[in-house]
């Protein structure tokens, strides 16, 4: 009798192993950070299909990869998957498991599934669930996303003055938020309020850098804004002193340097 357990024992761990190993030869992963480097490399070759798949183990080896759930869903929408999506989504934004910012970020995308297709109105909706979600002391980054993502959706639908509020409304709840910052800029400079334009480019363009790239962006549409409004040692004075900055990226020197030199030849000659 024990030898038959024991055999029986034997035969349920060479099975259990076996299985293993399957697994392993199938997606031939043995951690998640490497499910998640091909899925990356996949993703990155707009092989979809095969993305989202190292993605899903990805999740297998470590549920709380929150980058792996958000890759997931935006492979399945470019697969035209926009269910299984926001199935994915939901699934993080119910486990409690799941860390705060993730579960945020998963609303986050929930909502922008639905803008970039144009559906106002349920975009609107997921991004209301940011102000009823229970994130503990995560809250003001809720509030904050929940602003700038209605702010964003009043900005697709060109009602610019409501964006611009929006994004302002934002920044109540995380004052260096350069991105916000920067797209107040645009809101007000679309809605030709250039005024409120000129001092949003500003804040932006001294603010720390969390995301790279929008100081400058912010620095360059201020110079740009100054030309349109024909105020050329404005405009020549910024893109002096962005070009005189350090770690400029080279695309953003390019177009600085090209419009200074434009600048200079219509201020009159000294």
């Amino acid at each position: 009798m024990l030898i038959r357990r024991l055999n029986r024992f034997g035969l349920a761990c060479v099975v259990a192993v076996a299985l293993a190993a399957l697994t392993s030869v199938a997606f031939g992963y043995a951690t998640a950070a490497e499910a998640l480097k091909d899925g990356l490399a996949k993703r990155s070759q707009k092989e979809y299909e095969a993305a989202a798949t190292a993605f899903r183990e990805t999740l297998k080896l470590d549920p709380k990869q929150g980058v792996a759930r958000t890759l997931l869903a935006e492979c399945l929408v470019a697969l035209n998957k926009n269910d299984e999506a926001l199935a994915a989504l939901n699934e993080g934004i119910a486990d409690p498991q799941q860390s705060a910012s993730d579960r945020i970020s998963f609303q986050v995308k929930a909502g922008d599934i639905d803008r970039v297709q144009k559906k106002y109105d349920e975009a609107r909706a997921e991004y209301g669930k940011l102000l009823k979600m229970d994130v503990g002391d995560k809250g003001s980054l809720a509030k904050r996303e929940a602003a700038r993502c209605l702010a964003q959706t009043d900005f697709d639908q060109g009602k610019f003055e409501a964006a611009a509020k929006g994004f302002e409304e934002s920044l109540k709840f995380d004052p260096e938020y350069i991105f916000s910052q920067y797209m107040a800029g645009q809101a007000y400079q679309q809605a030709k309020l250039n005024d409120k334009a000129v001092e949003a480019y500003t804040k932006a363009s001294t603010m720390k850098e969390s995301q790279p790239n929008y100081a400058p962006a912010a620095r360059l549409a201020l110079a740009r804004l100054y030309v349109q409004l024909e105020k050329l040692p404005e405009a020549q004075k910024t893109l002096e002193d962005m070009l005189a900055l350090q770690n400029l990226p080279e695309s953003t020197k390019a177009r600085a340097g090209a419009l200074l030199a434009k600048v200079k030849e219509k201020l009159p000659a000294k």
